[in-house]
């Protein structure tokens, strides 16, 4: 789904004008007024309607000047009073501009209705490495073009002749740099400009295809990576799309089930990339995907209404990339009043025989009315049922970007937006210019669009009501129950009979001609594939004009049936579709064949799913010609990794013949949240090879159990089979070297039975430390605490005579942030590592009493050491992590044999998964990222929290984050949330999970206690007067330890 924007970087294309261009970015000082004494850090972004200021500091706004609102741009030079604020900047460097209009946007960081300053003011840019004249040559020829257009002496300069310029001084000459190539034996196959389209946003770049990989470079630096890489054997599915109503487009599925949308600049262009990487070998045993046979499998029961109207959305171009063409949803509820939701009553559904129009014979007589007044072309609705508009009006509060976007830096006016389910069925019903039909997230996601989570102000309404959660329907308990409901009712008897009308209206031959006039469904012409021809329109102003039409009006779907559509036979076993399975994640997969063509892959390091031999399972690379429907079955199915709910279980009709292959090929239980299950879990199975270098395979060694495994008719067999797991691991031989940072030791923590009881009494409560405790670990024994501080002191105390044994303090005069403990099988003593705000890792013998080494390991404070398998990570505010290869306890080398550094702000906190190979760091701007150690590089980024992500943890092939935004949220490895905790109680400092229980405390000093399944609250203790900064739950799950900021240190036992 249409998700917010991870913050990797405070400027993006979201923030610019329509068909605004970015160009590049310049690093700068910025001076409000002539006098040098108000004064901002930062980079001015040039772009093809104005100048953009991005400050370094995130409380302060993003500055728009558009070009047309400059007075001219003049050297500057200072007077002798504010000379003394200029003095660090060459006078070559420094320019001035007087500037009208000022657009304020994303102060504080946060998604804001941008802020228009009219007012005159002078600014002044002192260049950092660059002088004036050098920017002023790329930045004139585009300024020239708007001089006079704020007086109306001129028009302002057309899209038509922005985009030449562009051509002309970018994109002309500019080549692929070779020099990105993973592998420089790889061979170039095809070369090409084309556009990588996103939802509102369209980016340049040359796309380049080698026999192993497709790369785009983009024109500009927009991202942090300079080139996307994306193996050719992680493809699991080409399409063919239409881009604007021209074929000119291509998605790529990948096994990640994420999906890339290219844009070419002609069909040629398109078809000669789509023919050459179709005869590459990774592409090959491509065979006939028949669309009759995902019909007769829904007509038999064996896919659900939700799985098959994806696969109808996917092969009639609808995609997640393109606002335009998002998929479209049928209404199904029209009873949002009751208190109780009757699905065995008709009246309680909306009738599927009609297109959303046509539901009220009032407003219907008026339509038809305007229709037979109206000269050719005609049109019963002037508005469609799919649009950008209407996709933004649900997801406004989950992707509040693109609103500003789309609005020009506002939201809608509070009285339009989405506010109330019972209102927008009301105003579908009877407003003349609504007839929004809905979007998949309202039949599977976690229902989180529906909330303000972000804080937004959307608003105050006439009535005095300010616009905040959607109200829901008084048969709905909260929002996740809304949505299960909802894909209740999509399954239910009643809809499955009668969707078939619906698919005739929106995807069949009920859709155009004749047809579509008997049934009221006729809209404006240019929504329909091939009603007017681009190519052929050589007039820019008419062209251009179809084009707005096109993108701020929608697209009807491709027609996909041209005979009435069979009804489907079988109903949907809703039993078997669970709250958890429906609302646990807010992934959708648009290629549901892939999603349902094979049920597993093994190989030799892990199982996934089911225990089938991997030799008998087809390839997942698959081929979709929209016009042609191709699928296939390469072996090593990322896709096939992954389970996803959307389909239940099916009961079928017992005398309906059917063949039994086709039910062999589809998984029929894919659960919803895309998790892994290891081998350890089912056993491994034989025939399998090495996967080497497949994406999927950086997770098989992993214990990974999805949330909605954890939620079954027995947990007492889920919760045994997960004591065998861990008892089977401890067994099994691990390095010899082995941290007491139970942080890291994923799989390994015995189930928690901590803060059992009514009130739960601590065992050892005791000022220890002047200052926060930065960290409390529990020694394996049981016998030992040993605790870091901002007091610049480590301390060991211990917990069998409660009495302090050591105060070190020989480790600098600054904060100690973060300690573990290693065991040396070397020496066999004992070692203490431990993070410093003086930018060093010291390595300390406990044995000894002195320190043995220490490492210059960064350029700022540490925030965060861990250690597994003889490797040691060090997280820092200079935004980086590092890897330290260790030799024994005490001797690390010098330099770090990895530097992870795609993060632009300080990192926080730190986790490793138990394999050792997956890290997962969070910062301060919110971003999480995931690095795979094996391959050197980031395989998820994504926008966790708006503001320090202070802990985070991977359990089950999972991760769970907490913030100081108050919320507690879990991901998968692709970075898309699958589920958000329920409530906010304080801003979130740290916690612990075993995959069962959660435990997190904050700022008020409580110990929160959760259900990590169903993701409620069981228990609240209060354990410090001031914030709780750090806890550690012993090996044995039976002993937690917690640190406050004022120093105080409290320990419970069973």
């Amino acid at each position: 789904m249409l998700r917010k924007r991870k913050n990797n970087k405070r400027f993006n294309l979201l923030l610019l004008k329509e068909d605004e261009t970015y160009f590049q970015d310049f690093s700068c000082t910025y001076f409000v007024g002539t006098s040098g004494r108000e004064k901002y850090k930062g980079r001015l972004h040039f772009c093809s309607h104005s100048l953009v200021f991005v400050p370094d500091d995130i409380r302060y706004a993003i500055t728009r000047h558009c070009f047309d609102k400059i007075e001219g741009f003049q050297r500057f030079r200072p007077s002798s009073m504010s000379l003394p604020f200029f003095q660090q900047m060459n006078d070559e460097n420094l320019f001035s501009f007087t500037c009208t209009e000022f657009v304020d946007m994303k102060k504080g960081n946060k998604d804001h209705p941008y802020i228009f300053r009219k007012q005159s003011e002078t600014i002044v840019i002192g260049l950092t490495f660059v002088t004036t004249n050098q920017f002023m040559e790329k930045v004139l020829p585009i300024y020239q073009l708007f001089v006079g257009t704020s007086s109306g002496k001129q028009d302002l300069p057309t899209p038509e002749v922005m985009n030449q310029i562009y051509e002309d001084q970018i994109a002309k000459g500019f080549n692929f740099d070779i020099t990105w190539l993973e592998d420089f034996r790889e061979q170039t196959l095809y070369e090409t400009h084309g556009v990588k389209v996103k939802p509102l946003v369209d980016i340049n770049g040359c796309i380049l295809l080698t026999n192993e990989r497709i790369y785009f470079q983009p024109f500009n630096n927009i991202s942090t990576k300079p080139v996307k890489k994306y193996n050719l054997k992680d493809i699991c599915r080409l399409v063919k799309r239409r881009h604007n109503l021209r074929q000119i487009g291509i998605e790529i599925f990948l096994q990640n089930s994420k999906s890339i949308f290219f844009a070419f600049r002609n069909q040629l262009e398109r078809d000669n990339f789509f023919t050459t990487i179709l005869k590459q070998p990774t592409l090959i045993n491509i065979s006939m995907n028949d669309q009759g046979n995902m019909t007769l499998k829904w007509q038999n029961g064996l896919i659900s209404n939700f799985d098959y109207l994806l696969y109808l959305n996917f092969i009639a171009d609808r995609s997640f990339n393109d606002l335009t063409q998002y998929p479209v949803f049928p209404w199904v509820i029209a009873d949002y009043t009751s208190k109780q939701l009757d699905l065995n009553n008709p009246k309680t559904f909306r009738d599927l025989t009609k297109p959303i129009g046509a539901l009220n014979s009032d407003r219907l007589s008026y339509f038809k009315d305007r229709f037979n007044q109206m000269p050719d072309p005609k049109f019963l609705y002037g508005t469609h049922y799919s649009t950008p508009g209407y996709v933004l009006y649900y997801l406004v509060r989950q992707a509040p970007e693109y609103m500003l976007k789309l609005q020009n830096g506002k939201f809608d006016a509070a009285d339009r937006e989405f506010h109330s389910m019972k209102q927008t069925f009301h105003s579908v019903l009877n407003n003349t210019t609504d007839l929004k039909e809905l979007i998949p997230e309202f039949y599977q996601s976690t229902g989180n669009f529906l909330t303000n989570s972000l804080n937004l102000d959307l608003g105050i309404k006439n009535n005095g009501e300010r616009v905040n959660n959607v109200v829901l329907p008084p048969w709905a308990k909260d929002e996740r129950d809304f949505i299960y409901k909802c894909r209740l009712a999509l399954e239910s008897e009643y809809v499955s009979k009668n969707l078939h009308h619906w698919i005739d209206l929106i995807f069949g031959y009920k859709q155009r001609g004749i047809e579509a006039v008997k049934s009221d469904n006729v809209f404006y012409y240019l929504t329909y594939e091939g009603a007017v021809d681009i190519e052929k329109i050589k007039d820019p102003i008419e062209r251009r004009g179809i084009e707005i039409q096109i993108r701020e009006f929608g697209q009807t779907p491709k027609q996909v049936f041209t005979v009435p559509h069979p009804q489907r036979k079988s109903n949907t076993d809703t039993s078997s579709i669970s709250l958890m399975s429906v609302t646990s994640s807010d992934i959708i997969p648009l290629d549901i064949i892939s999603a349902t063509s094979s049920s597993s892959v093994t190989g030799n390091r892990g199982s996934i799913s089911s225990p089938i031999d991997r030799n008998r399972i087809g390839s997942s690379s698959s081929l979709f010609d929209t016009s042609s429907p191709l699928s296939s079955s390469n072996s090593g199915s990322f896709s096939s990794l992954y389970k996803s709910t959307s389909s239940p279980t099916m009961k079928s009709n017992k005398n309906e013949a059917f063949d039994i292959n086709d039910l062999l090929k589809t998984d029929l239980n894919r659960p919803s949240s895309f998790v892994f299950n290891s081998k350890d879990q089912l056993g491994t199975t034989s025939g399998g090879e090495d996967s080497g270098d497949d994406f999927g395979s950086q997770y098989d060694s992993d214990s990974v159990m999805g949330l909605d495994n954890l939620v079954v008719d027995s947990p007492t067999k889920v919760r045994k089979k997960r004591s065998t797991l861990r008892k089977s691991k401890l067994s099994t031989s691990q390095s010899a070297m082995i941290g007491e940072d139970d942080d890291n030791n994923n799989g390994l923590i015995t189930k928690y039975n901590t803060l059992n009881g009514v009130d739960p009494k601590p065992t050892i409560r005791i000022e220890l430390h002047r200052d926060r405790i930065g960290s409390a670990i529990i020694s394996k024994d049981k016998t030992k605490v040993y605790t870091s501080s901002d007091d610049s002191t480590c301390k060991i105390y211990s917990l069998e005579s409660k009495r302090q044994l050591r105060r070190i303090a020989d480790m600098g005069d600054m904060s100690l942030s973060s300690c573990l403990v290693i065991d040396d099988p070397v020496t066999d003593q004992k070692i203490l590592i431990v993070g410093s705000w003086d930018n060093k890792v010291y390595i300390y013998s406990i044995e000894y009493g002195k320190v043995l080494s220490v490492l210059q390991s960064h350029e700022d404070a540490i925030s965060k050491v861990c250690f597994k398998e003889n490797t040691l990570y060090s997280a820092s505010w200079d935004s980086t992590v590092k890897l330290w290869k260790c030799n024994s306890g005490s001797d690390f080398n010098d330099t770090p044999f990895l530097t992870l550094q795609d993060h632009d702000s300080p990192v926080h906190s730190l986790s490793v998964d138990s394999t050792n190979t997956i890290v997962a760091s969070g910062a301060e701007d919110g971003n999480v990222i995931l690095y795979d150690v094996r391959q050197k590089k980031s395989i998820a980024e994504f926008f966790a929290h708006s503001d320090i992500v202070t802990d985070l943890s991977f359990i089950d092939g999972q991760l769970i984050t907490c913030s100081k935004d108050s919320t507690i949220k879990i991901f998968d490895m692709s970075g898309s949330e699958i589920s958000k905790f329920k409530g906010q109680y304080t801003s979130w400092r740290c916690l612990s999970t075993d995959g069962f229980e959660l435990l997190t405390g904050g700022e008020d000093g409580k110990i929160y206690k959760w259900n990590v399944a169903e993701g409620n609250l069981t228990k609240v203790v209060q354990v410090h007067s001031s914030a709780m900064t750090c806890m550690n739950i012993s090996q044995d799950g039976e002993s937690i330890v917690c640190g406050s900021k004022s120093g105080e240190l409290v320990y419970f036992e069973k």
